[in-house]
């Protein structure tokens, strides 16, 4: 009877430790995420803070897939930041673009998007070193879709900034807003 009471006890103890561990976030009425959880990556928006642990130690022009990432407030430690979307990029293409393509026009897309999510006057006396700033600590990255997704109808492009080291601890919307 002990061990039949025991195997109830550790299955249920397993069963809470899966739930907890992959609950949703949560997200407000402006739809920010207010506690930590899983987000499917085809689910983010702009100004989502999120850790993803496969990303963290990409080498630079690595392609790795990803599914979903632990979504968290931005006021909280995070190491990326979606600050840009597009669902209408690949729009002209009938068939899935290669690696280069979809790289490149995303960077591009990404790179044009940026200076608007920073609020970065590209023009301003101080744009040089706030450019140098953000460039030590920060790297742009992109998700686009695979093969899958594009057989699946997905043609979006999420904008993505990560930190290159330390976690962050706060949007970098308008960071540069005067």
């Amino acid at each position: 009877m002990k061990d039949l009471l025991l195997k109830i006890i550790l299955f249920l103890l397993a069963l809470f430790i899966f739930f907890w561990l992959y609950q949703d976030a949560e997200r407000d009425d402006r739809g920010e995420i207010m506690s930590a959880g899983n987000v499917d990556a085809m689910s983010l928006r702009v100004g989502d803070c999120f850790n993803d642990v496969a990303t963290k130690n990409i080498v630079e022009d690595e392609v790795i897939e990803v599914s979903s990432v632990e979504g968290v407030p931005c006021s909280t430690p995070h190491l990326s930041e979606v600050f840009a979307q597009s669902s209408s990029l690949f729009n002209d293409y009938n068939s899935h673009p290669d690696e280069e393509t979809l790289s490149n026009n995303s960077y591009d897309y990404c790179s044009e998007q940026l200076p608007l999510f920073l609020s970065l006057d590209l023009f301003s006396e101080q744009a040089d070193t706030q450019i140098e700033e953000f460039n030590n600590k920060i790297t742009l990255n992109f998700y686009y879709p695979t093969e899958e997704g594009w057989r699946s109808g997905d043609r979006s492009v999420d904008c993505i900034i990560t930190s290159k080291g330390e976690d962050l601890l706060i949007s970098y919307k308008d960071i540069y807003k005067n």
